[in-house]
């Protein structure tokens, strides 16, 4: 399909998708059958070095950035698209991480990718791990998630509670929900084949999903349900002591944070029959 017909939003997204209002720009046109998509939230230069970072994968897969800060839409075509390697830019204005890559994921689909990798912008990733994502899509998994605590991985600064948060207390809780135990659920480096985002027992654009609950809902689903899974290793390094090491902060977030996994893993976002 010519890029023309997507000025707009893309001609094949489904009516029933809740997919918050957004600006898409189409940069340059689709060349793979794989894309990455970030969400850049005020993430300042991080966000600007780690597609650096990534632009020498630019011609084994595609990049589409869903941005609501002001770090990219005020660049420079020409940086966007021979620096960063930038496809495909979508402006959203409704918060929430989920909100964000609810789009992204969408506006892939509608593109006709066969996989989708999501990965954070604020540069804590080894983003020298995206040829193993896209050979094990390739080779017809359905999940592929990244781990730092599996063999092979690596982290750094990782705060003592974040680690026994995901290694114990939020892996525990997923698994009792969908049996299937993953050493790092919490990583946003994540893949997905369209097999699982389109299947009609998943159905991940709706509103439920807004604030963080998404990606958790996606690795309770693809275990329920039976898909392919396979866990990669991956490194992730936290900033130095003194710096946010994370969006979630609060004890009032990280308790809604364990909120999800409890109401994911108890069924409460399992779609309707």
């Amino acid at each position: 399909m010519n890029d023309s017909s997507f000025s707009e939003k893309p001609l094949l997204m489904s009516d029933d998708w809740e997919i918050p209002e957004y600006e898409p720009r189409i940069l340059q046109s689709k060349t793979s059958t794989y894309c990455i998509v970030t969400a850049a939230w005020n993430e300042g230069d991080k966000c600007v070095n780690q597609y650096l970072r990534m632009a020498p994968y630019s011609s084994e897969i595609d990049f589409i950035v869903v941005n609501r800060g002001e770090e990219l839409i005020s660049l420079d075509e020409s940086f966007l698209t021979r620096k960063l390697c930038i496809r495909n830019l979508l402006q959203v204005n409704e918060p929430g991480q989920s909100s964000a890559y609810r789009t992204g994921l969408a506006f892939a689909m509608a593109r006709g990718y066969e996989g989708v990798i999501m990965i954070d912008s604020n540069g804590k990733d080894d983003v020298s791990a995206i040829p193993s994502f896209v050979h094990n899509l390739e080779n017809g998994y359905d999940l592929v998630q990244g781990s730092r605590f599996m063999r092979g991985g690596f982290h750094e600064n990782t705060p003592l509670y974040r680690i026994i948060a995901i290694r114990i207390v939020a892996a525990t809780i997923l698994w009792l929900g969908c049996k299937y135990w993953y050493s790092d659920q919490n990583n946003g480096f994540k893949g997905f084949s369209r097999k699982f985002l389109l299947d009609h027992r998943i159905l991940p654009f709706r509103k439920a999903f807004r604030s963080h609950n998404l990606q958790v809902y996606l690795n309770y689903a693809a275990a329920k349900h039976g898909f392919t899974i396979i866990q990669v290793p991956t490194s992730r390094v936290y900033p130095s002591e003194g710096q946010l090491a994370s969006k979630i902060q609060s004890v009032g977030q990280h308790i809604r944070h364990l909120g999800d996994y409890i109401e994911i893993s108890m069924g409460k976002h399992n779609p309707k029959e």
